[in-house]
């Protein structure tokens, strides 16, 4: 679907956007670690966050309209797994979507979970014509 219905019948929008792109920055001090997604197209920068006392390694997942990222938390001494959904702040009128038009706020939702064992690798499923839902692979 398109977008997300919430509690009080209002819907979140989803970002889709082809031209973006995940990027995951170790510090210098190997004390923390830079989760960035970017348009690829404008350069402009649509989500970022900073886990101090955290490393390597991280594997990232960027799929549709949500990120899945997996790290090391050093402080815990555990492995956590971080989604997040991106949506636009205001629906577009417009069926077309275009990278060029700076028109789109996007907003995230995050969400943190524990892992029990370290992953080595994520992807997700697909289908021949992409209408069922898609499911995460970890490895």
């Amino acid at each position: 679907s398109q977008g997300r219905a919430l509690g009080d019948r209002s819907v979140l929008h989803k970002y889709i956007n082809p031209n973006v792109m995940a990027v995951a920055l170790e510090g210098y001090d190997k004390g923390q670690v830079d989760v960035l997604v970017f348009d690829m197209v404008t350069g402009g920068q649509i989500y970022s966050a900073r886990h101090k006392q955290y490393g390597a390694p991280v594997h990232l997942l960027l799929a549709e309209n949500w990120l899945l990222y997996h790290l090391w938390n050093s402080k815990l001494r555990r492995y956590e797994v971080v989604v997040v959904e991106f949506y636009l702040k205001t629906p577009s009128n417009t069926s077309a979507f275009s990278s060029l038009e700076s028109q789109y706020e996007v907003t995230s939702i995050q969400q943190s979970y524990i892992s029990t064992s370290p992953l080595h690798a994520l992807e997700t499923t697909t289908t021949l014509r992409s209408i069922t839902n898609r499911a995460i692979l970890c490895a």
